[in-house]
């Protein structure tokens, strides 16, 4: 999640953005200044990983986010093209979330292969997910057979957000 001046940049698994969609418009009153858009369309997400990540962060001039609190954001131009910039991913603290335009992504794909990047396919990125603070995916860990506490995913909650 990216919080920005105007709006939340909530990114969520592919398989479930019309459920959560369908259910945040359920709690948007009338007179409430809210819309919720489905970009996914319009963006595409990389995801950096690894012990090396804050180097090519500094590689590529974007080292201002190393080292500040997960979720911190910025938008950068990387190679003349508009970049956001997030500290974390979906598998790690430690890394960045990078959002692009579909246009920009090929640039930024051999930019970050030129800086030592390492591609990871499928089934690297599920034995990841597992492996590194089991990230939940839905309709596998996450299905309406068992809630997250019964999956025994107490660190993918907060039981006090908003309090």
């Amino acid at each position: 999640m990216f919080l920005q001046k105007k709006a939340v940049l909530l990114m969520v698994s592919p398989e479930t953005c019309g459920n959560i969609t369908e259910m945040l418009n359920k709690y948007i009153f009338f007179a409430d200044k809210v819309e919720i858009q489905d970009i996914t369309k319009q963006t595409c997400l990389f995801a950096l990983s690894g012990p090396k990540s804050s180097e090519v962060m500094a590689n590529l001039n974007l080292g201002d986010l190393v080292g500040q609190p997960y979720g911190t954001n910025r938008h950068y131009n990387v190679n003349g093209m508009p970049i956001t910039v997030g500290v974390g991913n979906m598998i790690s603290e430690e890394g960045f979330s990078l959002l692009t335009s579909p246009a920009a992504a090929d640039s930024v794909w051999k930019t970050l292969l030129s800086q030592g990047a390492i591609p990871l396919g499928s089934n690297a990125w599920e034995k990841l997910r597992i492996t590194q603070g089991g990230r939940p995916a839905p309709g596998k860990e996450l299905t309406n057979d068992f809630n997250v506490l019964e999956a025994g995913l107490w660190n993918s909650i907060s039981l006090n957000k908003g309090t």
